[in-house]
C-alpha cells in the first residue's frame, strides 16, 4: 500500500473520530409531561439516575438537557379507582413518545 493511501485512510479515520466526538457532545432539550388526576411518576433525570415523585396532582413536567444517546424513561401510575394517566416525551420540541392508560390504578 502506498504512503499516500495510508495517509488518506488515517485522515478519514481522524475525521470519523471527530464526528463521533462532536455527536457525543451534542445535547437535546427533553421535556417530560404527565397529565392525570392523582398519580405517581418515575423517570430518568438529566444525569441518567431514576427519580420518583409520589402523589402528583393534575400535571407533572420536567425539562432538561440530555446528551445524544442518553437513556430516557417516563412512567406514571394512576392512584385512583378510576381515571387515567397520559405520559409524553418531547425532544427538541418534537413529540417522540406518547402513552395513555385508563382505569383503576393503571400505568402508562
Amino acid at each position: 500500500m502506498s504512503r499516500i493511501s495510508v495517509l488518506v485512510i488515517a485522515a478519514a479515520l481522524g475525521v470519523l473520530c471527530l464526528a463521533s466526538t462532536a455527536q457525543a457532545q451534542r445535547t437535546h432539550r427533553v421535556l417530560y409531561r404527565v397529565v392525570g388526576a392523582h398519580f405517581d411518576v418515575t423517570y430518568a433525570n438529566a444525569s441518567g439516575a431514576t427519580e420518583q415523585q409520589d402523589g402528583k396532582v393534575r400535571r407533572f413536567q420536567r425539562e432538561f438537557d440530555a446528551p445524544a444517546g442518553a437513556f430516557l424513561y417516563l412512567s406514571a401510575q394512576n392512584n385512583d379507582e378510576d381515571g387515567g394517566v397520559r405520559c409524553m416525551i418531547d425532544i427538541d420540541g418534537k413529540r417522540v413518545q406518547y402513552a395513555a392508560s385508563q382505569g383503576d390504578y393503571v400505568i402508562a
